[in-house]
């Protein structure tokens, strides 16, 4: 009997052990999870939601930018200088009003006046691609010729890199649809964002 007895403590102790671990087990489970939800949080910005906060954590409505750029224009060979503002409205949707001169080429100068709408897509915490679309003007004026006005649109594609919070750079290929004038246009460009 006083054996059964003292099988029967160490039955009890052995489950009372059992559903402590078990208790112990759920709780550091539940530590483990809110550090996972704190790093992300506090670390990438964003709840941890599958793909799409991946593809969403760097996403920042209300962001303004300073653009400077190098251009090159197709139809004549020409090289330009551009500043451009960007700003973000919505979540991965920005308008960009942009001036670009060229220099004279082929005894050919102009300016360039552009409007386009980007849609971001991220895709890494640093990196984001974006189509692009929009309206342009442009007026050349050939030497010892009055200026030619043109009206048409752009479409095109563009790559960003951020170096940090107030710094990022760019690379786009536009092509530009103008009246007699259709050409594609390579843009390299450093931006400051506030």
């Amino acid at each position: 009997m006083s054996a059964s007895i003292f099988g029967s403590r160490h039955l009890f102790i052995i489950i009372k052990s059992a559903n402590f671990a078990a208790k112990l087990f759920r709780y550091q489970a539940k530590i483990i999870n809110n550090l996972k939800i704190y790093y992300y949080e506090e670390i990438f910005d964003f709840e941890p939601c599958g793909l799409a906060g991946v593809f969403s954590m760097s996403a920042a409505q209300g962001e303004k930018a300073f653009g400077a750029q190098f251009n090159y224009a197709s139809k004549h060979s020409m090289v330009g200088l551009g500043l451009n503002f960007q700003y973000e409205f919505v979540n991965n949707f920005r308008i960009e009003p942009e001036f670009i001169y060229y220099f004279e080429s082929d005894h050919v100068n102009a300016f360039n006046v552009n409007l386009n709408l980007h849609y971001l897509i991220h895709t890494s915490n640093k990196f984001a691609i974006y189509p692009l679309a929009g309206f342009s003007y442009a007026r050349v004026t050939p030497d010892g010729f009055d200026g030619v006005n043109r009206f048409g649109a752009n479409v095109g594609v563009g790559g960003e890199y951020t170096i940090n919070n107030r710094f990022a750079f760019y690379v786009e290929e536009r092509f530009q649809i103008l009246k007699d004038m259709n050409q594609s246009v390579t843009c390299l460009g450093f931006k400051y964002k506030f």
